[in-house]
């Protein structure tokens, strides 16, 4: 009764004395050798070949998650690129109307000049004249504040406030299928 006992699962022998501590199988030496070299086929391809390919696959996702990176930082050179071009022109509009409203300034002071050298050298004024001159003048130096920048009141004021900045990229799951 002990010889069946200690029977090799794969070829019959008697006293086979190695047992699989998983499959609790008995197995003669040589037998058990090759239990051994079929496990650990198994495990090289099962197992370390499986975990291979997932490393394989964590790799891919991190290089993914790079062109995502990539993908934000082109975005935001991008965009920043715009805003130097917006903000460029702007300048140049306001450059230019600037320039513009100067150059009326000038032309209405020159004409401002030529009427009080007018007046004086003809020796032609009233008191209402010098009345008018004088709010003339005033005037005229209300308008040299404004476009000094002086005076505040009436300044184009740009405001960036209507960009809703949280929302203008964002990341978003993709829900599988």
């Amino acid at each position: 009764m002990e010889s069946t006992l200690n029977r090799c699962s794969i070829c019959q022998k008697s006293g086979s004395m190695c047992i699989c501590g998983g499959c609790k199988n008995i197995f003669c030496l040589k037998d058990f050798n090759e239990h051994r070299q079929y496990l650990s086929n198994r495990f090289d391809h099962d197992i370390i070949r499986f975990h291979d390919e997932l490393l394989s696959r964590i790799k891919q996702l991190n290089e993914s998650s790079n062109e995502l990176f990539s993908q934000i930082n082109r975005w935001e050179s991008t965009t920043i690129d715009k805003i130097h071009k917006a903000a460029e022109s702007v300048r140049q509009k306001l450059n230019k109307m600037l320039n513009h409203e100067r150059e009326i300034f000038k032309e209405q002071f020159g004409n401002l000049t030529r009427q009080i050298r007018f007046q004086r050298e003809e020796n032609n004024f009233v008191e209402n004249d010098i009345q008018l001159l004088e709010n003339k003048l005033n005037k005229m130096q209300q308008s040299l504040r404004q476009l000094s920048g002086q005076d505040k009141s009436n300044i184009i004021l740009i405001e960036n406030n209507k960009i809703n900045w949280n929302n203008l990229i964002y990341p978003q799951k993709q829900h599988l299928t």
